[in-house]
Formats: C-alpha cells, sequence, structure tokens
C-alpha cells in the first residue's frame, strides 16, 4: 500500500520518502502522533516538493532488461 501512494506521489510531480522508525521505535512514534496503545505504527510516509528535481537517468535498453527464450 505504502509503495502504490509513493507512485500516485510521484505522478503527480510530489516526492515521497518511506521512514522506518515506527520498526525501530514505536513508543517515540506513537507518543509523537498522540495514537493509542491499541495502534502500532509499522511507518512513516513524507510527501511534499522536493528542493529540486531529481537528476535525469539513462535507461537501459528492452534488450537488457528481457531475454527471450526461443
Amino acid at each position: 500500500a505504502l509503495q502504490n501512494l509513493m507512485l500516485a506521489a510521484h505522478a503527480r510531480g510530489l516526492a515521497s520518502c518511506w521512514m522506518c522508525a515506527p520498526v525501530f521505535c514505536p513508543e517515540v512514534v506513537r507518543d509523537a502522533l498522540d495514537l493509542g496503545a491499541e495502534l502500532i505504527p509499522h511507518a512513516l510516509l513524507t510527501i511534499g516538493y522536493g528542493a529540486r528535481p531529481p537528476p535525469e537517468r539513462e535507461r537501459p535498453g528492452i534488450e537488457q532488461i528481457v531475454t527471450l527464450w526461443a
């Protein structure tokens, strides 16, 4: 589900960052967000506009990705 949110944000020109803090210190995140004890945070997702656009990357050709066996 988190990946789908990140892809949707990217499609709209937004940057996103998955944070794993809840995995390592769930009580800190629970306290910061004022969550009840019955809720267990598993991930944080920040979404916004990046300070600068990401660098362009050269995409590999299809022949470098797909292998056909005859």
